[in-house]
């Protein structure tokens, strides 16, 4: 709680204290970068996944998952395997010059199951082995992104280049990674 305060007043200061910039302004800029984290976090840690974000203008779009990891293996067995697929999307609010926030919203499905290398049949793509789904989660997801910007340039009145580090919390995932950011 005490961090929340001092992060939102720090944010304040810099708003009043630099030229009166609209939101706007502060999104002419496009952005793309990595993320990894998990989905169903209330299992221990979750079921990872690889997620991409692209920001133009201030919308935000990320999309992302992780494919089953015994789909197309060749052994004849059966495995626990899991698979998971979301996006979400917002616009965002940069509360000062280095730190914006987006609510967004989006879907996110996840299956676990058994892969059953006994089960398999040939397709354009190789060996594709059936997965027999045991429990799925789907449905609507909502939360928040954060990202603070690390200007790589020291003219602020110009252009330029900035790196992203950024999170992402929602009811069914997390995760954080990198970015960059291109101002025009």
């Amino acid at each position: 709680m005490k961090k929340s305060i001092i992060i939102i007043t720090l944010c304040v200061i810099s708003v009043l204290t630099s030229n009166a910039k609209s939101i706007l302004d502060y999104n002419k800029s496009t952005s793309f970068g990595v993320q990894f984290g998990a989905v169903d976090q209330q299992n221990d840690f979750g079921f990872q996944t690889l997620m991409l974000h692209l920001s133009i203008y201030g919308v935000y779009v990320d999309i992302g998952g992780w494919p089953r990891s015994h789909a197309n293996d060749v052994r004849i067995d059966k495995w626990d395997d899991e698979s998971c697929l979301m996006f979400h999307f917002g616009y965002q609010i940069p509360l000062c010059s280095w730190f914006k926030v987006t609510p967004v919203v989006g879907y996110y499905k996840h299956e676990s199951g058994i892969t059953n290398g006994y089960k398999w049949r040939i397709g354009n793509k190789g060996i594709n082995n059936k997965f027999e789904i045991h429990d799925e989660f789907n449905g609507f997801d909502y939360g928040v992104n954060a990202m603070f910007h690390i200007r790589l340039n020291n003219k602020e009145d110009k252009p330029g280049y900035s790196l992203q580090l950024g999170g992402t919390y929602t009811k069914n995932a997390w995760y954080a990674g990198l970015g960059l950011d291109i101002a025009f």
